[in-house]
Order: structure tokens, then C-alpha cells, then sequence
């Protein structure tokens, strides 16, 4: 049973639309992806594609027609919806590798703001290893804590 409640998988999508935040970085969205997921294995929601690949392309690439925050709800991507927090966590561990964001104080403060998301959930995002010289980032368990909740999650558009 996942621990990450969907209130705080929310919380998240909040978070990168208030903070303007791309969860994908300096990388393509497509090159983000398949850092975590083989989009060819992920079926398609559009008849005009075979797989979740094409549907990215149209709708992101070819017509931005969908929302910046669009890998959230869609439950094909099991992030807002998943049961899963190892995969969550992995995601959120990957937008602050240093391929993904390189800005060192950026990505301390994102850090600073995944811990208070996290923390009444029972897991931490912490420095694990180093690549090239700069951190990289895993997750753990902890003893659940209150925080002081953001102002800007309560106005969620879903």
C-alpha cells in the first residue's frame, strides 16, 4: 500500500505549476521520460498512435495541446494516481539529477520543498552519491512529521 497519499502526489502537481518549475528541466520532455519509462511499451490513449510516444509528440510537441503538468493526471504514468512510491519518489529524485537541472541553488531549494512535501508521509529526498562532482539524490524512509502546509496547493486546478 502506498504511504504518498494523493492529497500530497497533488500537492506536487501544485507545486512545479506554482513555482514554475519544469519537471523535465534543461532536457527534452521525451529525453526526461525515457530516463524513467520505455514509452513504446505504454499504450496509447489517441487511435491515431500505437503507443504513449506518439501521443507525446502530438500533443506536446507537435500542438502543445496539453497542460505543463499533463504527466500527473495521466494515470498511464501512475504518478498522481499511482500506488507505487518507490516510482514516485524515483521521479522526483530524477528532476533534480544533475543532467536534468544543473543550477546547484535551485535545486537545494526544490530539495528544501520535496522534504516539506514529504515529511507527514514518512520519506526525504537526500544526497546519495555524486556525479561529475555534483549530488545526486535518493529517498528514504523517516518517521512521518507536520509541516506547515504551502498556500499556493490550495489552489489545485484538479
Amino acid at each position: 500500500m502506498a504511504r504518498i497519499t494523493e492529497v500530497t502526489r497533488r500537492d506536487f502537481a501544485g507545486f512545479f505549476t506554482a513555482k514554475n518549475i519544469c519537471w523535465y528541466g534543461c532536457l527534452e520532455e521525451t529525453e526526461f521520460r525515457a530516463r524513467l519509462y520505455d514509452l513504446e511499451d505504454i499504450p496509447s490513449t489517441d487511435s491515431r498512435f500505437d503507443d504513449a510516444a506518439g501521443d507525446i509528440q502530438q500533443h506536446r510537441i507537435n500542438n502543445n495541446d496539453w497542460d505543463d503538468d499533463w504527466i500527473f493526471f495521466d494515470e498511464r504514468f501512475k504518478l498522481c494516481y499511482g500506488d507505487d512510491d518507490n516510482f514516485f519518489l524515483r521521479f522526483l529524485c530524477e528532476t533534480l539529477h544533475p543532467v536534468v537541472c544543473s543550477n546547484r541553488e535551485e535545486v537545494l531549494s526544490i530539495l528544501q520543498d520535496y522534504n516539506r512535501l514529504l515529511a507527514p508521509d514518512g520519506y526525504e529526498i537526500f544526497q546519495e552519491s555524486r556525479v561529475s562532482g555534483r549530488p545526486t539524490y535518493g529517498f528514504r524512509e523517516i518517521a512521518p512529521r507536520i509541516t506547515i502546509p504551502f498556500h499556493y496547493f490550495y489552489a489545485r486546478k484538479r
